[in-house]
């Protein structure tokens, strides 16, 4: 559903956020979860936020592309 919410544009960004959070209810280490997460707390310039995952992400997958891609731009 978060990706959804993520293709329908920054409007709906919130949505995915929201959903994201259900997911990571669930399973607080759920990478996937937690860089859509990201990527939407990016767009809408939380970057503390994005970072925060971001961080979280790379802790359990060091090798993770998007997160070191995030990374970068967030820093």
């Amino acid at each position: 559903m978060a990706a959804c919410y993520m293709q329908k544009g920054p409007g709906d960004f919130r949505k995915a956020i929201e959903e994201c959070n259900l997911a990571l209810d669930v399973s607080p280490k759920y990478g996937k979860a937690l860089l859509k997460r990201a990527r939407c707390f990016e767009a809408l310039n939380q970057l503390d936020l994005a970072l925060y995952d971001v961080k979280k992400v790379l802790r359990l997958e060091p090798n993770n592309l998007m997160a070191n891609e995030i990374m970068e731009r967030v820093r």
